[in-house]
């Protein structure tokens, strides 16, 4: 090659624009737009499609938000109760970007996934390392913690609550099959007049909420089983007075276990605890 004709490439090598060094390639830039396309179209396309489109470009290679699109992924397939599908994105996550901050979010949302089905030891597992990652991921994990813990306590209390009531009714249920009167009849008049109340309360919980009609039919009916049980006790074994006033106790407790129970299993805790801070109004 001659000097001229060097000289000529050299020039136009030297003319041609220089990549930056933080600079994408165009496909990555294109998969770019494309994933902030399947963000903002999301509400109109629906969780299913934009799922598939999120995932077919994910696989398809490199772009700059890849991490937060296998996050959206499995949060997208959370709040959609697909926990197997949440879950293994969530881990691809964590597996693949273990320094970003997505990886940091998709340990709170794999702690919140062990949570929902009770299992906390890998809940408070997940919230530890979120925590680890710093702010402001770990004030999440810390607020997330702090509930896992708490409902693992109502969790334990409701087990506890259910344990002590049906154990009670057994227990009475049991005494009184040893009596030798007929044990079910006749029925003392306070447990008439309890069931006429009972009826009354379910009528009148008609028009409340599904939710809140249900849970009070099961107290209604728990209640009315329970003291049932403890007034045909107190007429047929006729206890002495220490006696009844222990029984009378712990048909109170049960009844309590059960409000609990089924208050925790309906999913009113909060309202009630609510409730009890704010007073009457």
């Amino acid at each position: 090659m001659s000097a001229l004709a060097l000289a000529v490439v050299l020039a136009q090598a030297a003319a041609l624009p220089q990549a930056q060094p933080g600079e994408q390639p165009a496909q990555q830039n294109e998969a770019q737009r494309r994933f902030e396309t399947i963000l903002r179209s999301y509400p109109i396309v629906g969780a299913a499609q934009s799922m598939k489109d999120a995932e077919r470009l994910v696989e398809a290679g490199e772009f700059s938000d890849r991490a937060r699109a296998e996050y959206w992924i499995g949060t997208a397939r959370w709040s959609n109760s697909d926990k197997a599908g949440a879950r293994a994105w969530m881990a691809r996550t964590r597996r693949e970007y273990p320094a970003t901050v997505w990886a940091a979010r998709a340990a709170v949302t794999l702690g919140d996934i062990a949570g929902s089905e009770r299992d906390w030891d890998a809940a408070l597992e997940q919230y530890a390392v979120a925590e680890k990652f710093g702010s402001p991921v770990a004030g999440y994990a810390v607020l997330a913690r702090e509930h896992a813990i708490d409902a693992r306590r109502y969790w334990r209390w409701f087990l506890a609550a259910v344990a002590f009531a049906v154990a009670f009714a057994a227990y009475l249920a049991s005494r009184l099959s040893k009596t030798r009167a007929v044990p079910w009849r006749p029925l003392p008049t306070g447990v008439k007049s309890l069931g006429v109340v009972t009826g009354v309360v379910a009528l009148l919980a008609i028009r409340q909420a599904s939710q809140i009609q249900i849970a009070s039919d099961v107290i209604g009916a728990g209640t009315l089983a329970l003291s049932a049980l403890t007034m045909l006790f107190f007429a047929r074994a006729r206890p002495g007075v220490a006696s009844r006033a222990a029984h009378a106790l712990l048909a109170l407790v049960a009844i309590a276990c059960v409000f609990y129970a089924t208050v925790y299993r309906a999913g009113l805790y909060e309202m009630v605890m609510e409730t009890l801070r704010a007073g009457p109004e």
